[in-house]
C-alpha cells in the first residue's frame, strides 16, 4: 500500500515540476516566451 502512495506521490510531483518550469519560460502579463525560452532554445538548435 505504502508503494503505491508513494508512487502516487511521485507522479504528481513530477507534473508539478513540469507545470512549473512551463510557467516559467513564459511571461505571465503577455503569455509569451521569455528570455530563458528563447535562451533554451538557442541552446537546443
Amino acid at each position: 500500500m505504502k508503494l503505491i502512495e508513494t508512487t502516487d506521490i511521485l507522479k504528481n510531483l513530477q507534473k508539478d515540476s513540469e507545470l512549473v518550469k512551463s510557467e516559467a519560460l513564459v511571461d505571465f502579463l503577455t503569455d509569451m516566451p521569455n528570455r530563458k525560452a528563447f535562451a533554451e532554445a538557442l541552446t537546443a538548435a
